[in-house]
């Protein structure tokens, strides 16, 4: 008795080859169903679910890592006098950049026509 290679029991196919049409059905139960479904997270997050709100957010713009504190307002120790010195000098230069601009639209405002400004311009 010779078994014949070409011939496949259905059992013996790959699991994505044997369940791909009912994989299909429910892809499109889903796809028909997710209209429905949004309208309803939606309508839940307007009424002040908390948790849909959170939900919608997440899908649309991505997961926030959480932190104890903003980056930016976290002083929190081992933060140093060094490293406040540090934050100082990071900033120094635009704060510098805002001060002339600032010295320039007063001397602009009080003093343009003497030097030949007007409104901040030259």
């Amino acid at each position: 008795m010779s078994t014949n290679s070409a011939t496949v029991e259905p059992d013996d196919r790959p699991k994505a080859l044997r369940y791909a049409e009912r994989v299909k059905a429910l892809e499109e139960m889903i796809l028909d169903a997710l209209p429905e479904i949004i309208g309803k997270l939606i309508t839940m997050a307007k009424d002040g679910d908390i948790a849909a709100s959170r939900y919608l957010t997440d899908r649309i713009f991505g997961r926030i890592a959480r932190v104890p504190t903003a980056p930016a307002s976290d002083t929190s120790l081992p933060y140093k006098s060094s490293d406040w010195t540090l934050d100082q000098l990071k900033h120094k230069d635009r704060r510098d950049s805002l001060a002339q601009i600032y010295m320039r639209d007063i001397v602009a405002r009080n003093y343009g026509n003497e030097f030949g400004l007007r409104n901040g311009k030259t």
